[in-house]
């Protein structure tokens, strides 16, 4: 049976969250009258719990990645992810108070890609950390014959290689 922790659970909550809250923009903006209405009245509804999910994944990524704060400090400009994001959520709810619906759409869009490239340039980017860390690893390796072998672990950085 597949074990889900409570990481992978928040953040498939949030994801099913935003993917709601652009769609119900989307539909807002190509639509008109009741139906536009109704989209911006799921958009509105789903704004605030979106924000929370943000703030919630925000804290307990430091919980799951302990090394990200030292990472972000030691590089300044990966803050540029998060401030995308930022941005766009900002700027979606100034539009959606306008009654903006393209603009709404579009401050989603950059929301979604501060999210994404905060996921893949921030919180996966520990290279220097982790070479930092200079952890000896002991892999375990097995032939073709199905005996295991063992092979002490990486020197100086050099990788090492798991065979299953």
């Amino acid at each position: 049976m597949a074990h889900i922790d409570w990481f992978a659970a928040l953040l498939g909550i949030s994801a099913l969250m935003v993917l709601a809250l652009h769609g119900s923009l989307w539909i807002a903006h190509m639509n008109s009258g009741e139906r536009e209405a109704r989209a911006r009245c799921l958009a509105s509804g789903l704004y605030w719990p979106v924000c929370a999910l943000v703030l919630a994944i925000g804290i307990a990524i430091l919980s799951v990645e302990p090394y990200l704060a030292e990472n972000l400090n030691r590089r300044p400009e990966l803050w540029i992810f998060p401030t995308i994001g930022g941005s766009g959520l900002v700027g979606m709810r100034y539009c959606l108070g306008a009654r903006w619906n393209l603009g709404s759409v579009f401050c989603s869009a950059v929301f979604i890609c501060g999210l994404l490239c905060s996921g893949v340039f921030v919180y996966r980017h520990f290279g220097d950390t982790q070479d930092k860390l200079k952890i000896n690893l002991h892999a375990e390796t097995y032939s073709g014959g199905g005996r295991p072998t063992v092979s002490k672990g990486a020197a100086s950085g050099d990788p090492v290689e798991r065979r299953i």
